[in-house]
């Protein structure tokens, strides 16, 4: 059993204890159709859907659409709350950053 996290699709964050077979019906899809790894951030994993029906988006993730609910899946160790939070944060202040470099790059 392994802790993850599952991502709602009104943004909010829940912690569970789950076996990793069918991480497709912990977010309660009824099988795999669409259901993919959608990102891989160095050691976090995300899984989910990009195809879904207009008003089922989840809201937690503003740089991309994804739809339903969504799982994060720390490779070889637990996920708490606190720990992705802060990672979140960290690489979210990182990406805000190399925009505006770019930006100000662009207007000189």
């Amino acid at each position: 059993m392994t802790n993850v996290l599952i991502i709602h699709k009104d943004g909010s964050i829940e912690e569970v204890n789950v076996n990793l077979d069918k991480l497709y019906t912990i977010c309660d899809y009824k099988t795999n159709k669409d259901f993919e790894l959608l990102v891989n951030y160095e050691e976090y994993e995300i899984y989910g859907k990009r195809k879904g029906k207009l008003g089922n988006e989840n809201s937690y993730f503003t740089d991309e659409t994804y739809y339903g609910t969504l799982c994060i899946v720390k490779k070889d160790d637990d996920l708490t709350i606190n720990e992705w939070v802060k990672f979140y944060e960290k690489m979210s202040k990182v990406c805000n950053e190399s925009e505006l470099t770019y930006e100000s790059y662009e207007s000189e």
